[in-house]
């Protein structure tokens, strides 16, 4: 699963320790999909643009897939409760959008 976030950088102490998303937590299998939300409007900096990739094991570390109630079937949401934790697992890819933004 995937998340796009515009106008956030990671901090040192995310990328060490983790961190809970306070909100709802919106994830899409689509990349593409993240990509969209993580470029905004294209007035994002990549530097201010993150792309989160979930690792989950097992379906019962997933989230309630929206998809059959969603007014935006194709972006495949897939939901989180409140104060989920998300922890770094430290692997970085590079993922270039069809604009040719890089992170």
């Amino acid at each position: 699963l995937w998340r796009g976030l515009n106008g956030v950088r990671s901090s040192d102490s995310f990328v060490m320790q983790g961190g809970t998303e306070f909100g709802v937590l919106s994830t899409t299998r689509s990349v593409e999909v993240a990509l969209t939300y993580s470029l905004g409007h294209g007035d994002a900096a990549a530097d201010e643009a993150m792309i989160l990739k979930l690792r989950t094991d097992s379906f019962l570390q997933r989230g309630a897939s929206l998809g059959f109630l969603s007014a935006f079937p194709a972006e495949d949401e897939w939901c989180y409760p409140p104060l989920t934790f998300l922890m770094p697992t430290g692997l970085r890819h590079k993922i270039c959008a069809p604009s040719g933004t890089c992170f």
